[in-house]
């Protein structure tokens, strides 16, 4: 009788929250479409703030009536979008980086850490200690369904294409699993390391991905492990694994640094440009590479994460602090907004108001447009790559010290 209780409470919880949101009931891909524009409809308006043990690498997932965040504690957490009380709570031994999927009842994230390791005959560069798997839980209860190990860190977003569930491992590795139960389908290796960058579905059962090393994109079947093409970049191109792309109108946007010095030899601190490019999602040819700001090499996620319209790209710099908006078709540069401190976070696009939040702790709403600020409020934490969807009227985001924070948009 108590576990009919508890299922018929969570029932009763989800359906009132169906009212206020029109939210998927799966989520299978890095910010829920390939334009990376997390905005689910519906009347939610809600303020509350939670802290977790660990700082937001990874975003936030809302589907069949659940939030789903992962931190970098290694807290796999169901929240209530409503009130931001806990439904239930897994704890795995590494970070968890990568954004929350939901499939057939199961949340699937990836579990490891950024260590370099030494290499091996069989994984000669690798980038993960310890615990490096895919995990999947039970979406109603928490409980552990499945979990399968990786050659390297599983920092970097997977997604289902086709039914398949395909990771780009930290050691270079794709590996291919059917996601009702883990079982091992293909694995490729790239020798390319992946790290925050993520897995971008592109229709007709394939996808595109990006990794480091080797620097370079690649479209590949999901069914089957072959290569439709493959765009490289030379070795100056560094952060090409922490990008996670987006595309819209035929075209696949990111970024990286340029370097003075092949990118596996740079110092933090040595001198970088950033650069925006497109490439051709049919043919992989380069449709255009552009030069942003110069800066220096930060610690950690060397990319920023764009959002795509056909139109219009808008890009942040891990470098400097600004906000870009590019011409989609051209890279040319629309408008350039100052912001109080470097923009690696994604963003989150509605009724002509983008909003995004920044390092130093500040979260803006701009003219997508103009690029002119509506709006700017500042929280107890800083905004790194942990970046923000919108629930109805609500933004979600996750902080760099494990604030996770929902207010109205409007106001903070």
């Amino acid at each position: 009788m108590e576990v009919r209780f508890v299922l018929a409470l969570l029932l009763a919880l989800m359906l009132a929250v169906s009212s206020l949101l029109d939210a998927p009931a799966e989520w299978t891909q890095f910010r829920l479409n390939a334009a990376s524009n997390a905005v689910i409809p519906g009347t939610l308006s809600v303020r509350w703030t939670r802290t977790f043990r660990g700082g937001f690498s990874s975003s936030p997932t809302l589907a069949g009536g659940s939030l789903f965040v992962a931190d970098n504690a290694g807290e796999l957490a169901a929240l209530d979008p409503v009130t931001g009380r806990t439904r239930w709570l897994f704890r795995a031994f590494n970070p968890l980086m990568s954004a929350p999927l939901v499939y057939r009842g199961l949340v699937i994230v990836g579990e490891g850490n950024a260590d370099p390791m030494l290499g091996t005959p069989e994984h000669p560069v690798r980038v993960g200690s310890h615990a490096s798997e895919l995990i999947a839980v039970d979406a109603r209860t928490g409980e552990l369904r499945w979990r399968r190990p990786l050659p390297g860190s599983a920092m970097p977003t997977p997604a289902i294409v086709g039914g398949v569930l395909v990771q780009h491992s930290g050691g270079g590795f794709l590996s291919a699993f059917d996601p009702r139960d883990g079982r091992p389908l293909y694995q490729v290796n790239l020798s390319s390391i992946a790290s925050m960058s993520a897995i971008l579905p592109v229709g007709d059962g394939s996808y595109v991905t990006s990794g480091a090393l080797t620097n370079a994109l690649w479209r590949l079947h999901a069914q089957t492990p072959g290569i439709l093409w493959k765009h490289e970049f030379d070795v100056r191109a560094s952060g090409m694994g922490d990008c996670p792309a987006a595309s819209a109108g035929g075209l696949i946007f990111c970024n990286y640094l340029r370097t003075r010095k092949p990118a596996y030899q740079n110092l933090i601190g040595d001198p970088v440009r950033m650069h925006a490019f497109a490439v051709d999602m049919q043919t992989g040819v380069l449709a255009w590479d552009v030069a942003l700001e110069s800066g220096t090499l930060k610690p950690r996620n060397e990319a920023a994460i764009p959002l795509a319209t056909p139109d219009t790209v808008f890009e942040g710099s891990s470098v400097a602090p600004y906000m870009h908006a590019l011409d989609a078709r051209t890279g040319r540069v629309r408008w350039r907004m100052k912001t109080r401190g470097v923009v690696k976070g994604g963003s989150v696009l509605n009724s002509g108001t983008l909003y995004f939040g920044d390092r130093a702790g500040y979260f803006y709403a701009v003219d997508a447009r103009t690029g002119r600020k509506r709006s700017e409020h500042r929280f107890a934490t800083q905004f790194n790559v942990g970046s923000p969807i919108l629930a109805g009227r609500t933004i979600v985001a996750g902080g760099f010290n494990g604030l996770l924070v929902a207010f109205p948009i409007g106001g903070a």
